[in-house]
Order: C-alpha cells, then structure tokens, then sequence
C-alpha cells in the first residue's frame, strides 16, 4: 500500500478517478450540474500535495539526516556532524561519541573530500531503530593527502544503525565501513 505522505501520486490518482466520476454525474443528471462539483478533484489532489509538503516520513527524516551528514563531511564541518551524532554512539573503534568526535576533528582538520556522491541506500526502519546500509563514491580534494599520496576517487559501503530521539528526531548511534573499493574493511582502514 502506498504512504500518500511520502508521495502525492495515490490522491493524484483519486482525484482523476473523481474528475472522470464527476463528468459521468454531469453527463447523467444535466439538470443538477453545479460549477463547485469539479472542485472536489481539484481539493483532492491539493491535499495529495499538501500532506506531501507538510508531512516528513521517518524514512524521509533518515535520508535527510544521511543528505545533512555528507553536506557536513564534504564541508569538513566537524561541528555540524556532531549535531547528528547520538551521544550514546558507538562503533568497533570508537567507544564513545567524543572519541569518535575527536577523530572526525582530525580527518577533517585539512581538505579531504570534495564531493561525495550517495549511489545505492537500503533502509530497515523498526522504531525506535533503523538500519541504513549505503554506498557512496567520495571524490577526494586536490589538496588531499589521499588525493596527492593514493587515490583521487573511493567506493565506500557503510552500515549505520540510528535511533529515533523525540526532541531531535534521528541521530547515527553507531556507523561501520564494510566495504572500500568492493574490498572489506573497517575503521583501521581509513588511511
């Protein structure tokens, strides 16, 4: 069943289903046509839109903390990603949100990356919790000491589990590298 507020294309359909209903009715009963009969389908499809605009999903929430986080990375804005971080996070390497902070703060200290390109995301929403299992290319900065010493473009799939925190909605409680240039890898492999 579709979500009518992750898309406005299920009212839209409706709306053109009552559009065809209301000719039919005008067609039958000439003597009770009424100019207000056609504004049915049209408040129909402007609800499809409005709770489209008005209304964010979880799953819509999660992709825009996911689009806010890259922002913050290719910005190099350690700051704006600790905004996202849970302070209950946790990874295989970093045992608490400061030290992860701490490391985010030194990678991000000089040019790193300067465009990062989200390619495939699966998203398993169970409340209070999600998993987000995404792949992004990363294409590194000039002035980047990968850039300079390796490569200029990386493949990496990354596993975030987030949680659902009522006053600041999702946050990433934990982030793994699985795979850097479809080969496995972790947090040791980062440079």
């Amino acid at each position: 069943m579709f979500n009518i507020y992750e898309q406005p294309w299920t009212l839209l359909s409706l709306a053109g289903i009552l559009l065809l209903a209301v000719w039919g009715y005008r067609s039958v009963a000439v003597d009770k046509r009424y100019w207000w009969q056609f504004l049915i389908p049209v408040i129909v499809a402007a609800a499809g839109f409005g709770l489209d605009y008005s209304v964010q999903t979880d799953l819509e929430q999660i992709k825009d903390l996911l689009q806010r986080a890259s922002k913050a990375v290719e910005c190099e804005d350690a700051k704006a990603l600790g905004e996202l971080i849970s302070e209950d996070y946790r990874d295989s390497c970093h045992q608490s949100k400061s030290r992860f902070m701490a490391h985010c703060e030194n990678e991000l200290a000089e040019p790193l990356i300067k465009k990062s390109i989200t390619r495939a995301i699966t998203i398993k929403i169970d409340l209070p919790k999600a998993e987000v299992l995404f792949t992004t290319r990363l294409v590194f900065d000039k002035d980047s000491p990968l850039y300079r010493d390796y490569i200029n473009i990386m493949l990496v799939k990354l596993r975030m589990e987030l949680e659902k925190n009522p006053q600041r909605g999702w946050l990433i409680s934990s982030a793994e590298i699985n795979q850097i240039n479809h080969q496995p890898a972790g947090w040791g492999n980062t440079r």
